[in-house]
């Protein structure tokens, strides 16, 4: 399954529904859309336009998805009159391969971006801070969905993995990657951006080094860290607290992709995580 990221303000549903299903027909049916109402000023400001308020910005989404949705399961042509968009004599043919549309994933983590992903979302990506407050974080997000909107949602989070044959030396590669050599500048104007805030970088304290070390993981992701039975240990944990999947980073993608297939995926069926 492929997922292709669309940033609602800045294209309409009527193309962007042509679009999404042209790529599920070349794809036999393997089309996903991340659908995000987008957070950075900037890069709405080389479209010209300016990003609304937090609430607005997903009553936006929540009318741009519904339009979507009525283009890619109608058959006959339609007006669409909303609050932010209009459509006249509506239609968008062929209809995509999966029925009833393709998967719609959305990574909205507010209590307004919570809502807009229960509502629309088939799988929502959370941002799991650690394994202590996982499962409870999984529940809420599924619970929440159920409650407000009778819907069952699949929850999946983001795992970046550094596997050495031994625990030890998986900790010092870990170190020597994500703080000996992390690129401080890079990542303290990425937190400059998220926060407003920069600490300098002439006395980083402790748990700012920390910060950084999270964020050049995967920027943020939740880290499985140690040997081929560890890294398989924790995937096991996340699937028993309810996740329901998950999207991998690594250091190296080649030595990363070469390590799943010779030495994480076979103790993965082990563990009854995937089958062969």
């Amino acid at each position: 399954m492929s997922f292709a990221t669309v940033q609602v303000p800045v294209i309409h549903p009527m193309m962007a529904a042509k679009m999404i299903v042209t790529a599920d027909h070349v794809s036999g049916g393997r089309m996903g859309a991340n659908i995000t109402a987008g957070w950075f000023p900037e890069e709405f400001a080389m479209f010209g336009l300016k990003q609304r308020e937090h609430a607005d910005r997903y009553a936006y989404a929540d009318e741009w998805t519904t339009l979507l949705k009525m283009l890619w399961t109608r058959d006959d042509r339609f007006d669409f009159n909303g609050e932010y968009l209009q459509a006249i004599d509506a239609f968008s043919d062929p209809h995509p391969l999966q029925d009833p549309y393709p998967l719609v994933m959305n990574a909205g983590t507010s209590g307004p971006g919570r809502d807009f992903a229960g509502k629309h979302s088939d799988l929502i990506f959370a941002s799991l801070q650690n394994m202590e407050i996982a499962q409870r974080q999984i529940a809420e997000i599924k619970q929440d969905a159920l409650q407000k909107h009778g819907r069952e949602v699949r929850v999946f989070g983001r795992v970046h993995i550094v596997c050495r044959p031994t625990e030890k030396e998986a900790q010092e590669y870990f170190r020597w990657v994500h703080r000996d050599n992390a690129d401080v500048a890079a990542i303290e104007t990425l937190l400059a951006g998220l926060s407003g805030n920069s600490a300098s970088m002439d006395s980083i304290p402790e748990e700012h080094w920390q910060t950084i070390e999270r964020v050049a993981a995967g920027r943020g992701a939740l880290t499985l860290v140690g040997s081929p039975e560890q890294v398989v240990d924790g995937l096991l944990e996340l699937s028993n607290a309810g996740l329901d999947g998950v999207a991998i980073s690594w250091v190296n993608y080649d030595e990363g992709l070469q390590q799943m297939e010779d030495d994480i995926l076979p103790l993965m069926v082990q563990a009854g995580l995937r089958t062969t």
